[in-house]
C-alpha cells in the first residue's frame, strides 16, 4: 500500500511539473574524459528513470535467481528444522505429562537440531535418571558437558542425581569440584547435603561461616556443626601438646560448650590421667550431663576420694538430677559398692517419669544384694517401661510418617 501510494505520488508529480519542463528543457553537459555528453534536462531526467527501472528489474532477476538455485537446495533442512521443533515441542509435552521414557527419546534424539541442545540433553538426562537408565543418564550428561559455558552446571546437575542413587558415588564426584567458601550457594548446599549425611563435620568446618551466610543453615545447626567438628579435631589429637594447642585456640564461649569438655577430657585421658582428673574435679560443680556420663569410664570411686565425696555433696543438694544419680550409681557398682548404689537408686525408681535404665541398675544391685524378688521385680519394671517406650516411638514416627504423605 505504501509503494503504490509513492508511486501515484511520483506520477502526480510528474504530471504536475511536465509542462514546465517542456516549456523549460535546460541544458546540461557531461564530461568524461575526451567523451562529452550535451543533453537537455529533461532527457537526463527521462535516462536517470530509466536506469533506475532497469536496475530494479536487475535486483528482482537476481532475488528469483537465488530463490531458484539456493533457497530450493536448503529447503530440506528448513523442513527438518520444523520437524525437529514439533517433535521437541511433543517431547516437552511428554515431559510435562511424567512420560519419561517418549520425553527421553524425542528430546535426545533432536537435540542437534534444537536451538538449545543443553536443554535437551539436561531434560533428556533427568528423564532417564527418573527410570534409572544411570548409563544414559551419565551418556546425555557428557554430551551437554561438550559446551564450554555449561560444564559447571552440570557437573552440579550430576552431583545432585549421584545423592539419590550413591552417596558414595556422589562423595568422590563433589571432590572434585573443590567447593571453597567462595563456591556458589547451589555448590554449598551440596556440599551440605553430601558431608553432613557422611557425618564429615570437618570437612564442613571452612564451609560453615558461607553457609551461614547464604543461609544454607542457621545459627543453631551453625553451631552444632562447629561444636562437632572441634570435637573430632580433639578426639584426633596425636599427642598431649598437639591436644593442648587446639584446646588453647578454642574461645572461652566453646571451652564451657559440654560436648567440647567431654570430649578434652576423654583425649586428655589418653594422655595425662592425672590431668583428665584434675579437669573433672574443676568441671563438677556445672554437673553437665555428658561429663557426668563420661566419669565412670574415668574415675573409680574408691581410688578418686575425693571426686567421690564432691559427688555425694553434690547429689545431696540434688537428688532430682538423674544425670548425677545414674553417674554415682555407675560408679557404686563398678566398685561393688551396691548398697550405695541402692540407696541412690531407689528414690529415681518411685518416680513415675522413664526410668528404665535405673531400674535395670537397681535391678542388677539388688540382685548382688542377695535380694532376688526384688531385682526381678525391677527387672520386669523395666521390660516394661521400655517396651510402652518403643511402642510411643513406633506410633510417633507411623504418625509423622503418615503426616507427611
Amino acid at each position: 500500500m505504501i509503494r503504490l501510494l509513492l508511486c501515484l505520488s511520483f506520477v502526480l508529480l510528474g504530471a504536475i511539473s511536465a509542462p514546465y519542463l517542456l516549456q523549460y528543457k535546460g541544458y546540461a553537459v557531461i564530461n568524461i574524459g575526451l567523451y562529452t555528453i550535451e543533453t537537455t534536462t529533461l532527457a537526463l531526467g527521462v535516462m536517470l528513470i530509466i536506469c533506475f527501472v532497469l536496475l530494479q528489474v536487475l535486483l528482482w532477476m537476481f532475488r528469483r535467481l537465488k530463490y531458484l538455485f539456493f533457497d530450493n537446495m536448503a529447503l530440506p533442512q528448513k523442513w527438518r528444522k520444523r520437524y525437529a521443533h514439533d517433535a521437541i515441542l511433543k517431547g516437552v509435552k511428554a515431559f510435562a505429562e511424567s512420560d519419561w521414557s517418549k520425553a527421553e527419546k524425542l528430546l535426545a534424539g533432536h537435540a542437534k537440531q534444537s536451538e538449545m541442545p543443553v536443554f535437551n540433553y539436561l531434560a533428556a538426562a533427568h528423564a532417564a535418571h527418573l527410570q534409572h537408565n544411570f548409563n544414559e543418564r551419565d551418556r546425555y550428561l557428557t554430551q551437554a558437558s561438550e559446551d564450554p559455558d555449561v560444564q559447571n552446571m552440570v557437573q552440579i546437575t550430576k552431583t545432585r542425581y549421584l545423592l539419590e542413587q550413591d552417596m558414595k558415588k556422589a562423595r568422590q564426584h563433589i571432590d572434585t569440584l573443590e567447593i571453597t567458601e567462595h563456591s556458589s550457594p547451589t555448590e554449598l548446599k551440596l556440599a551440605w547435603f553430601t558431608y553432613s549425611a557422611q557425618s564429615d563435620y570437618l570437612s564442613l568446618l571452612p564451609l560453615l561461616d558461607a553457609m551461614k551466610w547464604h543461609k544454607i543453615i542457621d545459627k543453631a545447626t551453625y553451631k552444632e556443626v562447629y561444636a562437632q567438628a572441634q570435637a573430632m579435631k580433639l578426639f584426633q589429637a596425636l599427642s598431649f601438646e598437639s591436644l593442648q594447642d587446639l584446646w588453647s585456640e578454642l574461645a572461652s564461649a566453646d571451652k564451657r560448650n559440654p560436648l567440647l569438655k567431654t570430649c578434652y577430657v576423654q583425649s586428655l585421658n589418653r594422655f595425662d590421667v592425672d590431668q583428665a582428673k584434675k579437669y573433672i574435679a574443676t568441671e563438677l560443680k556445672h554437673k553437665d550431663p555428658e561429663l557426668l556420663e563420661i566419669i565412670p569410664q574415668i574415675l573409680h570411686w574408691e581410688t578418686d576420694e575425693k571426686v567421690s565425696q564432691h559427688l555425694m555433696r553434690l547429689y545431696k543438694r540434688d537428688r532430682e538430677n538423674l544425670d548425677l544419680v545414674r553417674c554415682i550409681a555407675r560408679l557404686c557398682l563398678g566398685a561393688r559398692l551396691f548398697k550405695t548404689a541402692q540407696e541412690v537408686l531407689l528414690p529415681v525408681a518411685k518416680k513415675k517419669t522413664d526410668n528404665a535404665l535405673h531400674l535395670m541398675m537397681l535391678g542388677e544391685a539388688c540382685e548382688q544384694l542377695n535380694d532376688h524378688s526384688s531385682a526381678m521385680s525391677y527387672y520386669k519394671s523395666a521390660s516394661i517401661q521400655r517396651a510402652r517406650s518403643d511402642s510411643n516411638q513406633s506410633f510417633l514416627s507411623g504418625l509423622k510418617t503418615y503426616l507427611a504423605e
